[in-house]
């Protein structure tokens, strides 16, 4: 995981250190609500006075939820007391209640958490303020800092007869909005992972507010000290849930070895970090809809590899910039379509140090045309906006290609066969490109990628021009060497040595050969062994 959500690793081995060895069979929860009162969630000594303000028929933490929109957004409360008056509280409450329910493609919890809701007369309220973008304005920073968030153990949330004395081990709350829970098992008390996952199967009702999809908690995870499993859409036996581990460190399912603590610690300290949950909220999470927009077919979080690639790639690219080049070997199975997706949406809008955009255009080819429509349709979910996302088609050729990057448009989708054609025409002096490759291999590290490079840093160059063997290919992206303006962002499953040289990464991991060279490695890996082991792989 990106450093820069990783707020308390120093911290969770003190505590660690401080309080109980490694082989403690001290409470798996107390440890969790412990790590997560460190990376910046509010706990509660007393779990029925952290309970007080939930109210169970609407699944909310009313109290926290109208002191955090009084205290961001006195304003826009003053237009609707003056309206309600000593209703207004109460107004307030059923007006979200209403739109936390989905209504085809709008309302649900996802939709509610990253537009607000509006209210008579002209009011426009925000349930959570996300990280602005740069550090320009200090009032959105303000309000960013106001967010509640807090850690309920133990939460009774039953209103069901069957379900009137149950409780969940962990519920978090954004703002009074449960977002997530987590049921906890301890290994060393013969309990497992599994044994999680049969609880919420069996014991955990959709039929109750809490569970149910986009209309409070997003996902649900399973874990105990060794392992982690989420699900998104809780049906009972029906219920799905994915992996959600790092790997064993040699390319398996699993986690490695934890020296400071739980083997699991990554996620609570890590991926359910205050400024890492918020940006995986307004980021990642996906509802996907039926055609006709009027039904949900399922609701997307992110597997641990693809946050994990994500923000790593986000991370090297602020800190260094334009001009370089990585490869993300994820095997088949590995969900590419949204990390691509979702890497664009981040590229997109990342502003280095300087507070200045790192690109100023994302371009994403692929060689399969079905994909060209579906990563657009993946991106526009996730923005939000009209007009962000320039899909080529076939019909518009080299000229609607061309005229999309001369426009400024923020993120283009094409097919790699367009692109060559344009390279003597595009006129893109002074601007910087993120090219995002699918399925690079061969092809595209040979003349279609060479191509591509001299097109984007604005030399002339006759598309007809004809090109020799793979070796004068190989020279001229040689001579080309590092290009200032242009970073390539290459998708694999199985590279060549060709697409590893490349796109490859060069550093102190890598390996030597005979000669002492370094041999270029990926970027990021989710191996097929780790797809198969995980069930993603037949």
């Amino acid at each position: 995981m990106a450093e820069h959500f990783d707020t308390t690793s120093k911290a969770s081995s003190e505590y660690y250190a401080t309080t109980m060895p490694k082989t403690s069979e001290k409470n798996f929860e107390d440890d969790v609500e412990a790590i997560m009162g460190l990376a910046g969630w509010r706990t509660f000594s007393n779990n029925a006075a952290a309970q007080v303000d939930y109210d169970r028929k609407l699944a909310l933490k009313v109290d926290s939820l109208v002191e955090f929109v009084q205290e961001t957004q006195p304003e826009e409360w003053a237009k609707i007391e003056g309206l309600y008056g000593p209703h207004t509280r109460e107004r307030f409450v059923k007006r979200l209640v209403d739109e936390l329910e989905p209504h085809g493609d709008r309302g649900g919890v996802v939709n509610v958490l990253r537009r607000g809701i509006r209210m008579a007369p002209g009011a426009q309220f925000r349930l959570c303020s996300f990280k602005p973008a740069t550090k320009k304005n200090p009032d959105a920073w303000k309000r960013y800092r106001a967010n509640r968030f807090e850690v309920v153990r133990q939460l009774r949330y039953g209103t069901l007869a069957d379900d009137s004395g149950n409780s969940v081990d962990v519920v978090l709350f954004l703002n009074g909005i449960p977002v997530v829970t987590m049921e906890l098992k301890n290994n060393l008390t013969g309990q497992r992972t599994e044994h999680a996952v049969k609880q919420y199967k069996t014991d955990r009702s959709p039929k109750e507010l809490l569970f149910k999809a986009n209309r409070r908690a997003i996902v649900h995870f399973a874990l105990d000290s060794e392992t982690v499993e989420m699900c998104t859409w809780l049906a009972n036996g029906k219920s799905r849930f994915l992996p959600f581990n790092k790997g064993n460190g040699k390319n398996g399912a699993g986690n490695p070895p934890n020296p400071n603590g739980y083997r699991t610690e990554y996620l609570y300290r890590e991926v359910l970090a205050p400024a890492s949950l918020l940006d995986i909220i307004q980021r990642f999470v996906r509802v996907e809809y039926d055609a006709d927009a009027k039904a949900m077919k399922k609701i997307i979080f992110p597997r641990f590899h693809q946050l994990d690639a994500v923000r790593k790639l986000v991370a090297d690219a602020r800190e260094k910039g334009a001009g370089h080049s990585y490869l993300i070997q994820h095997s088949a199975g590995s969900g590419k379509s949204n990390s691509i997706a979702w890497l664009a949406h981040h590229l997109q809008s990342l502003h280095g140090e300087n507070d200045n955009p790192v690109f100023d255009t994302v371009v994403i080819l692929t060689d399969r045309r079905s994909l060209d429509a579906q990563l657009s349709a993946t991106i526009d979910s996730v923005e939000h906006k009209r007009g962000v996302v320039v899909r080529i088609r076939e019909e518009d050729g080299s000229a609607g290609l061309r005229e999309a990057l001369n426009s400024g448009a923020q993120i283009i989708t094409s097919t790699i066969q367009k692109f060559p054609y344009i390279c003597s025409e595009t006129k893109v002096s002074g601007r910087k490109f993120a090219v995002i490759i699918d399925e690079a291999h061969s092809s595209q590290s040979g003349k279609a990628n060479a191509k591509m490079k001299l097109a984007l840093i604005d030399r002339d160059l006759d598309p007809d021009e004809p090109w020799d063997d793979e070796d004068e290919l190989a020279k001229e992206m040689k001579a080309q060497g590092t290009i200032p303006n242009l970073s390539f962002f290459a998708f694999t499953a199985t590279p060549k040595a060709a697409t590893l040289e490349v796109f490859g990464t060069r550093d102190d991991a890598c390996k030597r050969d005979a000669s002492g060279i370094l041999i270029p490695r990926p970027f990021h890996l989710y191996s097929m062994k780790q797809a198969i082991d995980e069930g993603f792989i037949l």
